[in-house]
Order: structure tokens, then sequence, then C-alpha cells
């Protein structure tokens, strides 16, 4: 795999796993619907609990652009590898990441607020928030491209700044060292 392959690999699988996260942060901060039981397999919704239908989409997407900016942000902090692979590996991180921060975050919400089989009438329950349409796994992947063109039209350089990467070796490093401490030699030495 070339080196640019390899980066947007890297770069996508921290797009996922950031995103993985937020699942997490989604499914215990996603408000769950209330419902009042009032028969066998009928309940009626309470009032002002079908916002949170709405809650729990505007709670994703909030925390899906938190982790588009975030993902992009660290990814543009790796400058040797500034350029197209890098942004296809942003973008397609961060698309598979919202589809992965929708299906584990609807499974850990499952997990928190789990399914009653056949509850008392007159109790209240609580259904686990969902996403019921796929337009908010849109905004992960439009922010982190957003974002990506922003640093890249803020940058002043033609290159990115990856043409200012100075590659040393030890050797070049030390021999350095060694003409420093041998200026600071002759200075004493003049000094005196």
């Amino acid at each position: 795999m070339t080196p640019p392959i390899r980066a947007a690999a890297r770069v996508f699988a921290g797009c996922v796993l950031l995103s993985v996260l937020g699942a997490v942060v989604w499914a215990l901060s996603a408000p769950p619907e209330q419902v009042l039981v009032v028969g066998p397999d009928r309940g009626r919704v309470l009032t002002g609990e079908s916002d949170h239908l709405f809650d729990a989409v505007g709670v994703f997407c909030c925390i899906a652009a938190v982790v588009a900016v975030w993902s992009a942000a660290a990814a543009w902090q790796w400058r040797a590898m500034r350029g197209p692979a890098q942004v296809v590996g942003v973008l397609i991180g961060s698309g598979v990441g919202a589809f992965t921060m929708a299906v584990v975050g609807q499974f850990a919400a499952r997990l928190r607020f789990p399914r009653i089989d056949d509850p008392a009438v007159d109790t209240v329950i609580s259904h686990p928030p969902t996403l019921d349409t796929t337009i908010p796994l849109l905004v992960q992947p439009l922010i982190a491209g957003m974002v990506m063109l922003i640093f890249a039209s803020l940058n002043t350089r033609d290159d990115l700044g990856v043409g200012d990467l100075a590659v040393t070796t030890p050797a070049a490093a030390g021999q350095g060292d060694r003409e420093k401490r041998s200026d600071q030699t002759k200075q004493s030495d003049q000094e005196k």
C-alpha cells in the first residue's frame, strides 16, 4: 500500500472510531419518548413527548457536527499527508462513521431503554430514541468536507505547507549540535 493510501486508511479508521464514541454519547444524551399504556399493545404519547423524536435527531446532528470538526482538524494536523488522499479519507470515513454512529447509537439506546413485553395498563414506558430518517447521516461528511475546505483555503501555501517539512537525519542533527558547541567554545575562548 502506498503512503497516501495508508494515510487515508488511518484517517478513515480514526473517523469511524470517533463516530463510535459519538454514538455512545448520543445514546446516553438523547431523550426517550414516554408513552402511557392504555391497553394491550396500545399506548398514548404523553403531552410534549412527541417533541423528543425531533430532539433525538437534533442531538444526533450536533454530535455528528462535533465529530466532523474534530476528525477534520485532527487529520489536518498530519501535515505530511495533506492532499487529495487525506480529504478522501476524511469524507469516506465521515460518511461510514455517520452510518456507524446511527447503528451503534440506536443499539446502545435500545440497551438503555429495553422493550417491555406486556406492560401493565396505566403505566408509563420509555421508547428508545431513534432516527426515522437518513438525512442526519449527511451532516458529518458535509461538515468535515467544509472544515477541510476552510483549512485549505486559509493556508497561504500552494503545497498546503507540506513542502516546509525538513527531513533531518540523526547524523545531520548531531552535526548541527557539534557546530553549535564549537561556535560556543570559540566565543568563550575569544572572551578570555
